[in-house]
Protein backbone atom coordinates (compact mmCIF):
# COMPACT_ATOMS: atom_id res chain seq x y z
CA UNK A 1 0.00 0.00 0.00
CA UNK A 2 1.22 3.46 -0.89
CA UNK A 3 1.89 5.83 2.01
CA UNK A 4 -0.71 8.56 2.48
CA UNK A 5 0.60 12.03 1.60
CA UNK A 6 0.41 14.81 4.18
CA UNK A 7 -2.12 16.56 1.92
CA UNK A 8 -3.80 15.99 -1.44
CA UNK A 9 -4.10 19.63 -2.51
CA UNK A 10 -1.51 20.82 -4.98
CA UNK A 11 -2.43 24.50 -4.59
CA UNK A 12 0.54 26.60 -3.51
CA UNK A 13 -1.44 29.60 -2.22
CA UNK A 14 -4.96 30.81 -1.43
CA UNK A 15 -7.21 30.77 -4.50
CA UNK A 16 -10.18 33.00 -5.31
CA UNK A 17 -12.50 33.28 -8.30
CA UNK A 18 -15.61 35.12 -9.46
CA UNK A 19 -17.61 33.76 -12.41
CA UNK A 20 -20.70 35.51 -13.75
CA UNK A 21 -21.50 32.94 -16.47
CA UNK A 22 -21.34 29.59 -14.70
CA UNK A 23 -23.19 26.35 -15.26
CA UNK A 24 -24.65 24.39 -12.35
CA UNK A 25 -25.46 20.69 -12.66
CA UNK A 26 -27.65 18.88 -10.13
CA UNK A 27 -27.49 15.11 -9.65
CA UNK A 28 -30.19 13.82 -7.27
CA UNK A 29 -29.37 10.72 -5.20
CA UNK A 30 -32.40 10.56 -2.87
CA UNK A 31 -31.76 9.47 0.72
CA UNK A 32 -28.34 8.07 -0.23
CA UNK A 33 -26.88 8.24 3.28
CA UNK A 34 -30.02 6.88 5.01
CA UNK A 35 -30.56 10.01 7.11
CA UNK A 36 -34.09 10.84 5.94
CA UNK A 37 -32.61 13.74 3.90
CA UNK A 38 -31.77 14.30 0.24
CA UNK A 39 -28.24 13.91 -1.11
CA UNK A 40 -27.14 15.86 -4.17
CA UNK A 41 -23.92 15.99 -6.13
CA UNK A 42 -23.65 19.49 -7.55
CA UNK A 43 -21.05 20.64 -10.07
CA UNK A 44 -20.35 24.26 -10.96
CA UNK A 45 -18.16 25.12 -13.93
CA UNK A 46 -17.28 27.71 -16.51
CA UNK A 47 -18.97 27.33 -19.91
CA UNK A 48 -17.24 26.00 -23.02
CA UNK A 49 -16.55 22.81 -24.91
CA UNK A 50 -14.17 21.50 -23.88
CA UNK A 51 -14.27 22.99 -20.38
CA UNK A 52 -11.24 25.10 -19.45
CA UNK A 53 -11.20 26.68 -16.01
CA UNK A 54 -12.60 26.32 -12.52
CA UNK A 55 -14.71 23.22 -11.85
CA UNK A 56 -16.03 22.35 -8.39
CA UNK A 57 -17.91 19.25 -7.29
CA UNK A 58 -19.79 19.26 -3.98
CA UNK A 59 -21.53 16.38 -2.24
CA UNK A 60 -24.23 17.91 -0.07
CA UNK A 61 -27.18 16.91 2.06
CA UNK A 62 -30.14 19.30 2.18
CA UNK A 63 -32.87 19.51 4.81
CA UNK A 64 -35.59 18.04 2.56
CA UNK A 65 -36.51 14.51 1.56
CA UNK A 66 -37.45 14.70 -2.10
CA UNK A 67 -38.35 11.96 -4.54
CA UNK A 68 -37.24 12.04 -8.15
CA UNK A 69 -40.88 12.54 -9.27
CA UNK A 70 -41.25 15.93 -7.54
CA UNK A 71 -37.70 17.21 -7.68
CA UNK A 72 -37.15 20.88 -6.90
CA UNK A 73 -33.61 22.20 -7.19
CA UNK A 74 -34.69 25.19 -5.02
CA UNK A 75 -34.60 22.71 -2.11
CA UNK A 76 -30.82 23.25 -2.01
CA UNK A 77 -31.07 26.99 -1.27
CA UNK A 78 -29.23 27.61 1.98
CA UNK A 79 -25.84 27.48 3.67
CA UNK A 80 -23.94 24.21 4.03
CA UNK A 81 -21.19 23.51 6.56
CA UNK A 82 -18.39 21.04 5.89
CA UNK A 83 -18.36 17.73 7.78
CA UNK A 84 -15.45 15.29 7.86
CA UNK A 85 -17.13 12.23 6.35
CA UNK A 86 -20.42 10.53 5.45
CA UNK A 87 -21.03 9.33 9.02
CA UNK A 88 -21.38 13.00 10.00
CA UNK A 89 -23.74 13.81 7.11
CA UNK A 90 -26.70 15.83 8.37
CA UNK A 91 -29.10 18.50 7.15
CA UNK A 92 -27.30 21.44 5.52
CA UNK A 93 -23.85 19.84 5.35
CA UNK A 94 -21.40 18.98 2.61
CA UNK A 95 -18.95 16.09 2.79
CA UNK A 96 -15.24 17.03 2.87
CA UNK A 97 -13.17 15.90 -0.09
CA UNK A 98 -11.05 12.84 0.51
CA UNK A 99 -9.21 10.07 -1.29
CA UNK A 100 -10.59 6.56 -0.89
CA UNK A 101 -8.89 3.62 -2.66
CA UNK A 102 -6.85 6.10 -4.76
CA UNK A 103 -10.06 7.79 -5.98
CA UNK A 104 -11.03 11.39 -5.20
CA UNK A 105 -14.45 11.42 -3.50
CA UNK A 106 -17.01 13.97 -2.27
CA UNK A 107 -16.18 17.71 -2.52
CA UNK A 108 -13.24 18.98 -4.64
CA UNK A 109 -11.94 22.03 -6.49
CA UNK A 110 -10.35 21.36 -9.91
CA UNK A 111 -8.76 23.37 -12.68
CA UNK A 112 -10.23 21.80 -15.79
CA UNK A 113 -7.96 21.70 -18.86
CA UNK A 114 -9.40 20.66 -22.24
CA UNK A 115 -12.30 18.88 -20.56
CA UNK A 116 -10.15 16.92 -18.10
CA UNK A 117 -9.94 17.54 -14.38
CA UNK A 118 -7.70 16.16 -11.67
CA UNK A 119 -4.40 16.36 -13.57
CA UNK A 120 -3.75 20.06 -12.94
CA UNK A 121 -4.62 22.21 -9.90
CA UNK A 122 -6.85 20.32 -7.47
CA UNK A 123 -7.79 20.51 -3.81
CA UNK A 124 -10.22 18.75 -1.49
CA UNK A 125 -12.65 21.10 0.25
CA UNK A 126 -11.91 20.24 3.90
CA UNK A 127 -13.56 22.98 5.90
CA UNK A 128 -15.80 26.03 5.54
CA UNK A 129 -19.19 26.87 4.12
CA UNK A 130 -20.95 26.90 0.77
CA UNK A 131 -24.04 29.05 0.24
CA UNK A 132 -26.53 28.51 -2.58
CA UNK A 133 -28.97 31.32 -3.34
CA UNK A 134 -31.55 31.93 -6.05
CA UNK A 135 -30.29 34.37 -8.70
CA UNK A 136 -32.81 35.10 -11.46
CA UNK A 137 -33.70 31.75 -13.04
CA UNK A 138 -30.39 30.28 -11.86
CA UNK A 139 -28.25 30.13 -8.74
CA UNK A 140 -25.43 31.98 -7.03
CA UNK A 141 -23.01 29.63 -5.30
CA UNK A 142 -20.59 31.21 -2.80
CA UNK A 143 -17.57 29.30 -1.52
CA UNK A 144 -15.72 30.11 1.71
CA UNK A 145 -13.65 26.96 2.07
CA UNK A 146 -10.20 25.68 3.04
CA UNK A 147 -8.23 22.80 1.52
CA UNK A 148 -6.25 20.14 3.40
CA UNK A 149 -3.12 22.32 3.33
CA UNK A 150 -4.91 25.36 4.85
CA UNK A 151 -5.22 27.32 1.59
CA UNK A 152 -8.41 29.36 1.29
CA UNK A 153 -10.65 28.60 -1.70
CA UNK A 154 -13.13 31.45 -1.98
CA UNK A 155 -15.37 32.96 -4.59
CA UNK A 156 -18.65 32.87 -6.44
CA UNK A 157 -20.23 31.12 -9.37
CA UNK A 158 -23.30 32.95 -10.71
CA UNK A 159 -24.98 30.15 -12.69
CA UNK A 160 -27.72 31.25 -15.09
CA UNK A 161 -27.50 27.82 -16.79
CA UNK A 162 -29.14 25.03 -14.74
CA UNK A 163 -28.99 21.34 -15.68
CA UNK A 164 -30.70 18.54 -13.72
CA UNK A 165 -29.94 14.84 -14.07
Amino acid sequence: KLPEPDYYSNLTADYSFNHSDGIIRFFHHGDYYGKGLTNWTISVMVPGEPINGDYIIIDLVDDQLSEKANLNTDDVIGTYTCVADTSAAAANTFIAGSVIDNKREYSWYYMCVDGYYGNDDRAPLKNGTITIAKEGTGYLVTFDCVDDNNHKITGTFNCPVVETY
